[in-house]
């Protein structure tokens, strides 16, 4: 509706025609409107400097501006859902890091040292009998 003209919804009455409230509230309707349009798509319908430019340059309307804030909230949301996830794996290297380590060059070799400590308590679970330091149990 950009530059519409108003002209065609006022109607013309005979010169000798008394004016009734509908005729005199026409035009207060058309003021209340050209306010309304002027207050969504700014200063001669060209978009309020206030809320930013559009891709094309132009200002935006209000409707532009709350469409663009929107994105930009649901953009915001991913950032701060990609930020936790990274909080939560920094939190997790730091946990590592706080357990007590080998010194290095033994370091290297705690990963694998730990599985292989993981299997060999699995496989023990599997005996039935626990096995002692000398290898055999003898009672008597």
């Amino acid at each position: 509706m950009r530059g519409a003209n108003y002209s065609g919804l006022m109607h013309s009455r005979p010169d000798d025609a008394e004016p009734t409230d509908a005729s005199q509230a026409l035009p207060d309707q058309l003021a209340l409107l050209r306010d309304i349009q002027t207050q969504l798509r700014g200063p001669d319908l060209t978009g309020w400097p206030q809320l930013g430019a559009g891709e094309d340059g132009s200002h935006r309307s209000l409707v532009d501006a709350v469409a663009a804030a929107l994105t930009q909230i649901s953009e915001l949301r991913t950032e701060v859902g990609d930020l936790e996830a990274t909080i939560a794996e920094l939190e997790e290297q730091v946990r590592n890091l706080s357990q007590p380590r080998l010194p290095w060059p033994l370091s290297l070799a705690e990963g694998p040292l730990a599985l292989l400590a993981e299997q060999v308590a699995r496989l023990e679970s599997l005996l039935p009998e626990p096995l002692t330091r000398g290898g055999s149990e003898h009672s008597h």
